[in-house]
């Protein structure tokens, strides 16, 4: 029950308005209507939203709450935002980045639209280049487990800033997420990669309950965070990588971890 009901509608909750002339913003819920319906206020000086009454429908709310009285002024709401440091925490969290994403393409001109265009032909030029030559390489080699891996470090660092992708890679260390089989819902790492399909994959067991084992890569769902291991490490080794960069912490406190986390309460209640 730990991981439900901990976005309530109370005085402090920071909201995103969904819908209505302030779609997009932020603001702060200041007092309770009814079951329908609340009170916002930004404060207009910070997000642009002005005190008004608002559905709670139209609202999609967020982790954060400021500590305010019901009822609180503009200051006093400014005050405890400040104090702690909410609107830095929520700009830094996926979400808000995936907002901000929408908005700067949005309000792209023509020219950066085109500019944008060549970007990706280029990105894609490389991409196929690259992929072809490690394709060769490997062969040679006999491994073609890595293949998208090595395609994907020789690719421009300015285009991969640029477009922001090729992020996620199918490489050694990589924590994702099994979408499908017996082990579904749990973590694993990435150990070593079979061919262009196939990975080994290892939770460990005694830390996600998921044994080494072999799967398809269309059963994995990627996260950003990678462990520091070689290819084929062994168990104990990538316990310490896992410890040493504290990955498993770093994904409960995603927003991802914690709606699943959600729905396997719910689930299993």
């Amino acid at each position: 029950m730990s991981g439900m009901f901990t976005r309530f509608v109370e005085p402090g909750r920071l909201a995103l308005i969904t819908y209505g002339p302030c779609e997009g913003k932020m603001c702060t819920i200041v007092d309770i209507v009814d079951q329908k319906r609340v009170v916002v206020d930004g404060p207009v000086s910070v997000t642009g939203v002005p005190r008004h009454m608002m559905p709670i429908k139209r609202l999609s709310f967020t982790d954060f709450r400021a500590k305010i009285v019901r009822g609180a002024r503009e200051k006093a709401l400014k005050i405890a935002l400040d104090t702690d440091d909410i609107m830095s925490k929520w700009a830094d969290t996926v979400r808000a980045k995936q907002i901000k994403a929408r908005e700067t393409r949005k309000n792209m001109t023509d020219f950066e639209r085109f500019k944008l265009m060549v970007a990706k032909r280029k990105r894609a030029a490389q991409v196929r280049a690259a992929v072809r030559k490690s394709k060769k390489e490997t062969r040679l080699q006999g491994h073609l487990g890595e293949t998208f891996t090595v395609a994907a470090q020789q690719l421009s660092p300015s285009l991969l800033t640029m477009s922001g992708m090729f992020t996620r890679f199918v490489e050694p260390g990589r924590l994702a997420l099994i979408t499908y089989g017996p082990c579904e819902g749990k973590m694993c790492t990435i150990i070593d990669i079979v061919d262009q399909k196939r990975v080994v994959v290892d939770g460990p067991v005694s830390v996600t309950g998921v044994p080494r084992h072999m799967m398809p890569i269309k059963r994995l769902s990627l996260t950003d965070f990678k462990a520091k291991i070689v290819r084929g490490a062994r168990e104990k080794a990538l316990k310490i990588a896992l410890d040493k960069n504290d990955i498993m912490s770093k994904w409960t406190e995603t927003t991802r971890a914690k709606q699943i986390k959600a729905r396997e309460t719910r689930k299993n209640m």
